[in-house]
């Protein structure tokens, strides 16, 4: 196992818990939510191209963010995103935020919380 696998694997397991050590707050609004995209993110074929395109406009988009996390293997985040979606619309549909899990760090610039920007502006693009 190399570094940025370890690394990525401890930020992974430090999100499956009830009490993540860090999370990262989006706005929330059920009536944004993009039903195909969750569909597509539902499935673990479609999951994977959508990971996969995702992962090159995080590439692009932030080209000197060094390899780590989100790089090694981007699909938990996106599952993340998922997860916590279907949690909030099933526990409070009507709040105005959603909060997911990082298991890295609380700051804004932290990759995995660029990348969950980008999924969820995705999402929440209807």
């Amino acid at each position: 196992m190399n570094f940025v696998e370890i690394l990525s694997n401890m930020h992974v397991s430090l999100c499956c818990g009830a009490n993540p050590p860090f999370t990262h707050i989006c706005e929330f609004d059920k009536n944004k939510i993009d039903s195909e995209i969750m569909n597509k993110i539902s499935n673990e074929e479609t999951l994977k191209e959508f990971s996969i395109e995702y992962l090159e406009l995080f590439k692009k988009k932030y080209p000197s963010i060094p390899y780590g996390s989100v790089h090694y293997n981007n699909v938990p985040w996106v599952i993340f995103v998922y997860n916590s979606i279907l949690k909030k619309m099933n526990d409070a549909p009507d709040d105005v935020t959603i909060t997911y899990p990082n298991g890295c760090c609380p700051k804004k610039d932290c990759p995995i919380n660029l990348f969950y920007d980008l999924v969820h502006a995705k999402i929440f693009s209807k």
